[in-house]
Protein backbone atom coordinates (compact mmCIF):
# COMPACT_ATOMS: atom_id res chain seq x y z
CA UNK A 1 0.00 0.00 0.00
CA UNK A 2 2.82 2.40 0.85
CA UNK A 3 4.57 1.73 -2.47
CA UNK A 4 1.31 2.24 -4.38
CA UNK A 5 0.59 5.56 -2.69
CA UNK A 6 4.13 6.78 -3.33
CA UNK A 7 3.94 5.64 -6.96
CA UNK A 8 0.93 7.93 -7.36
CA UNK A 9 2.94 10.89 -6.06
CA UNK A 10 1.73 10.95 -2.47
CA UNK A 11 4.03 11.75 0.46
CA UNK A 12 3.61 8.93 3.00
CA UNK A 13 4.55 8.99 6.68
CA UNK A 14 4.45 5.67 8.53
CA UNK A 15 3.86 5.12 12.23
CA UNK A 16 3.66 1.71 13.86
CA UNK A 17 3.47 1.66 17.63
CA UNK A 18 4.57 -1.97 17.81
CA UNK A 19 7.27 -2.18 15.12
CA UNK A 20 10.98 -1.91 15.77
CA UNK A 21 12.18 1.19 13.86
CA UNK A 22 15.57 -0.34 13.05
CA UNK A 23 14.00 -3.52 11.64
CA UNK A 24 11.46 -1.52 9.62
CA UNK A 25 14.27 0.43 8.01
CA UNK A 26 16.58 -2.56 7.50
CA UNK A 27 13.98 -4.95 6.05
CA UNK A 28 11.52 -2.58 4.35
CA UNK A 29 13.43 0.67 3.86
CA UNK A 30 10.86 2.50 6.00
CA UNK A 31 11.67 5.28 8.42
CA UNK A 32 8.96 5.16 11.07
CA UNK A 33 7.70 8.28 12.77
CA UNK A 34 8.61 8.11 16.47
CA UNK A 35 5.18 9.52 17.42
CA UNK A 36 2.04 10.97 15.90
CA UNK A 37 1.74 14.73 16.25
CA UNK A 38 -1.75 16.11 16.75
CA UNK A 39 -1.57 19.11 14.46
CA UNK A 40 -4.06 18.32 11.68
CA UNK A 41 -1.23 17.96 9.20
CA UNK A 42 -2.52 15.11 7.04
CA UNK A 43 -4.87 15.08 4.08
CA UNK A 44 -5.57 11.43 4.82
CA UNK A 45 -4.97 9.06 7.73
CA UNK A 46 -4.99 5.32 6.96
CA UNK A 47 -5.53 2.90 9.83
CA UNK A 48 -4.07 -0.37 8.55
CA UNK A 49 -3.12 -2.33 11.69
CA UNK A 50 -5.46 -2.80 14.67
CA UNK A 51 -2.95 -2.37 17.49
CA UNK A 52 -4.60 -1.58 20.84
CA UNK A 53 -3.09 1.91 20.92
CA UNK A 54 -4.83 2.74 17.61
CA UNK A 55 -8.11 1.04 18.52
CA UNK A 56 -8.25 3.29 21.59
CA UNK A 57 -8.15 6.51 19.51
CA UNK A 58 -11.08 8.82 20.18
CA UNK A 59 -12.82 10.87 17.52
CA UNK A 60 -10.95 13.93 18.79
CA UNK A 61 -7.60 12.16 18.44
CA UNK A 62 -8.40 11.05 14.90
CA UNK A 63 -9.63 14.45 13.74
CA UNK A 64 -6.63 16.17 15.35
CA UNK A 65 -4.39 14.27 12.92
CA UNK A 66 -6.27 15.25 9.76
CA UNK A 67 -6.79 18.60 8.04
CA UNK A 68 -10.34 19.96 7.75
CA UNK A 69 -11.90 18.30 4.72
CA UNK A 70 -9.44 15.41 5.03
CA UNK A 71 -10.22 11.72 5.15
CA UNK A 72 -9.83 8.92 7.67
CA UNK A 73 -9.55 5.47 6.09
CA UNK A 74 -10.21 2.54 8.41
CA UNK A 75 -9.04 -0.65 6.71
CA UNK A 76 -9.71 -2.90 9.71
CA UNK A 77 -12.99 -1.48 11.08
CA UNK A 78 -11.26 -0.51 14.32
CA UNK A 79 -12.86 2.96 14.44
CA UNK A 80 -16.31 1.92 13.24
CA UNK A 81 -17.81 2.83 16.62
CA UNK A 82 -16.00 6.20 16.90
CA UNK A 83 -17.89 9.43 16.18
CA UNK A 84 -15.89 11.66 13.84
CA UNK A 85 -16.67 15.36 13.44
CA UNK A 86 -18.33 16.85 10.39
CA UNK A 87 -15.29 18.45 8.75
CA UNK A 88 -13.53 15.10 8.15
CA UNK A 89 -14.66 12.38 5.75
CA UNK A 90 -14.33 8.69 6.51
CA UNK A 91 -14.06 5.47 4.57
CA UNK A 92 -14.07 2.04 6.14
CA UNK A 93 -14.02 -1.55 5.05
Amino acid sequence: MIKALKAHGHHVDVHDAMADPEEAERFYGLKLLPRLEKNRAYDCLVGAVPHAVYIAFSGNTLTSLVKPGGMIVDLKGMWRHVHIGGDVRRFEI
